[in-house]
């Protein structure tokens, strides 16, 4: 009895290994790696950000499956799931940014323009790790509804502009593909905001495997 008295004290309180924790720090090491993916100076191999990037919803994947325990556990367990395909599009989506960003490098125009988007993903993805790492903190995420709307504005001019010149190949500048591309990470990453709203994470300290 001492010595399962001695297990439980060490495995509860001095070396807690909670689904709900673990779900917290996998969310972060992703978040880091998105980070890292949408910043082209960030000297990481791109390979290694890459396999992080698809690796880590997996990982979450299976640490969702050990919730359920009780009724509150599996509220959660359902908005998990609903997050982790939106996760595992993301972690798909972000490297075709930098690809896209790596092909316009000799325009300052184009280079300036996709940098700024960067630059907005990147920030947001910052806010979303610190509602994960500091969830009693009062900072909440801003909707990216208004970036939406100008990549969707901005596809429409360069239909318009491509129906002017339809022979055009100029590889140096920002297509409509690859605008449409930062719209469907856009949408992503509303989706990530939206779900991980319903998130009870203050509540994600307690044993409720006890």
């Amino acid at each position: 009895m001492i010595g399962l008295t001695i297990g439980v004290t060490i495995a509860r309180v001095l070396w807690t290994r909670l689904p709900q924790k673990e779900l917290k720090e996998a969310t972060v090491r992703f978040c880091g790696a998105a980070k890292l993916a949408l910043d082209e100076n960030a000297g990481v191999v791109a390979s290694g950000i890459n396999s992080s990037l698809s690796t880590l919803p997996l990982e979450i994947a299976r640490t969702t499956a050990a919730l359920g325990i009780n009724r509150w556990l599996r509220e959660e367990q359902t908005k998990w799931n609903r997050l982790i395909p939106v996760l595992i599009s993301l972690s798909a989506q972000l490297p075709r940014l930098t690809a896209i960003r790596a092909k316009v490098i000799d325009s300052p125009e184009a280079k300036l323009y996709l940098d700024s988007l960067h630059q907005d993903f990147s920030c947001w993805m910052g806010v979303f790790q610190h509602c994960f790492l500091r969830p009693h903190s009062k900072k909440t995420l801003t909707s990216v509804g208004a970036l939406i709307n100008q990549l969707t504005q901005k596809m429409e001019d360069l239909r318009i502009a491509d129906s002017l010149r339809p022979f055009s190949n100029d590889r140096s500048s920002v297509t409509l593909r690859d605008v449409s591309e930062y719209l469907v990470a856009a949408q992503l990453i509303q989706q990530c905001g939206d779900i991980a709203a319903t998130l009870r994470l203050v509540e994600y300290s307690g044993d409720y495997f006890l």
